[in-house]
């Protein structure tokens, strides 16, 4: 409540401010914290204007006791008495310094995003990629070196994936080196963990996997700061210079990969992030024979589902390619209302497993209920999420383990379209 002479006598006992304790500011003028500057260019008048009966309202970065700066809205009332008069302000202020600080971060990562899809367009060679743009992107006095061996194994991956994972690391490592320099590496590993491998809390299923290592000579993390430096908003950087996003997104993508990532940082060392991704093991128990085996020409009507337009385009690409009729959806509800429908005539499904509204084994138990005989291959990206004998069971007929390979698609939907009871349905 701001009286007529501009003094606070009122410090409502809902309102809760820090910076702002009743008792220090109660009875005092309103300029003495909000400034004389401010009170004179701005306040003065709208207090007048608020005791003219009118609402006000302005938003006013405020600096406060200890240097404390503040980002307010302030909404002015007139506070009118039962008779009419207008004997006060009430006065609420909002602090929405935090509201701001979320806002220009979300900014700051929208601008990353964008920079992060045009950089993605190009990621297609891993090696070359990084040797080009970092080597172009940081200062001469930054040394680059690389241990990347071609002959490592895959990684089901989607290589714009890596690529996001290394800029963010590499760029994190380039401003640890300002000013002064050092050496930047990147490695990659193949390595195997055990069973109980304590190099890995909590220990990841044990295998084969790739490690991808970067390591910087720079002062490293603070103790302090270390278990806080994955979280989401979270930077030691000025504002424009990072979005507090880079390692949030790096572990998102690992831990989507089934993989683990962590840091080691030392003064003396300087800091040093382990990215381990699960090998791409083909599985050995795969309907069909791993040897080369010919492409062999078919007909008849496909339906094809899978949520990844790309994977859609490539399969309905090899499909016609074969001498089928190939239908695609991308959304699994709309491709069992179309496969009920009776004049279409499928002679066979291929699905995923892996889809949003719809899994791939829940769509064929109810493309079987229309259609028993229906014959129908499922595709997946990692053959332990599925449990074969069960499948087998409900009805499917045979798997693709991604990636797919032409004479795969070929032989297995030959293999099941022969073994089918009737090829028209």
């Amino acid at each position: 409540m701001i009286k007529p002479k501009n003094s606070l006598c009122i410090w409502t006992k809902k309102g809760r401010a820090d910076h702002l304790p009743a008792r220090e500011i109660t009875g005092r003028h309103i300029r003495d914290f909000v400034g004389t500057d401010l009170f004179q260019s701005q306040l003065k008048d709208y207090l007048d204007d608020c005791r003219k009966g009118r609402v006000v309202c302005f938003h006013q970065h405020l600096t406060f006791p200890e240097e404390n700066v503040r980002f307010m809205e302030v909404r002015l009332n007139p506070y009118v008495e039962p008779d009419g008069t207008i004997s006060g302000v009430t006065a609420i202020w909002r602090d929405l310094t935090e509201q701001k600080r979320l806002e220009q971060h979300v900014r700051q990562t929208q601008k990353m995003e964008s920079l992060g899809t045009l950089a993605g367009g190009i990621a297609h060679d891993f090696n070359n990629i990084l040797m080009a743009l970092l080597r172009a992107t940081f200062p001469s006095n930054i040394e680059l070196r690389f241990g990347i061996h071609h002959k490592m194994n895959m990684v089901f991956a989607d290589p714009v994936q890596i690529h996001r994972i290394i800029m963010n690391l590499c760029s994190n490592a380039e401003h640890a080196l300002r000013p002064n320099g050092g050496s930047l590496s990147i490695d990659l590993h193949a390595i195997i963990i055990e069973q109980g491998d304590i190099r890995f809390p909590p220990t990841p299923n044990p295998g084969r996997y790739v490690q991808i290592v970067v390591s910087d000579s720079g002062p490293g993390i603070p103790d302090h700061i270390l278990p806080k430096i994955f979280d989401h908003f979270f930077t030691t950087k000025p504002v424009g210079e990072g979005t507090g996003m880079g390692l949030s997104v790096a572990h998102g993508i690992v831990e989507s990969l089934r993989g683990h990532i962590s840091v080691q940082s030392s003064n003396k060392d300087g800091t040093t992030f382990l990215i381990t991704i699960p090998e791409y093991q083909i599985p050995t128990n795969s309907s069909i024979d791993s040897k080369p085996s010919p492409i062999s020409p078919g007909s008849g009507q496909v339906l094809i589902v899978d949520d990844e337009v790309s994977i859609t385009e490539v399969l309905k690409e090899f499909l016609e390619h074969l001498g089928y009729t190939v239908t695609v959806h991308i959304n699994p509800l709309e491709a069992l209302e179309v496969f009920r429908m009776p004049h279409h005539r499928f002679n066979c499904l291929i699905t995923d497993q892996t889809m949003p509204t719809l899994g791939g084994d829940r769509l064929s138990q109810e493309i079987l209920k229309v259609r028993p005989d229906m014959p129908i291959i499922l595709c997946t990206g990692f053959s332990h999420t599925i449990d074969k004998e069960k499948t087998l069971e409900q009805g499917i007929r045979a798997f693709l383990y991604k990636p797919i390979l032409l004479n795969q698609l070929s032989q297995t939907l030959t293999h099941v379209l022969s073994h089918s009871k009737s090829k028209n349905f």
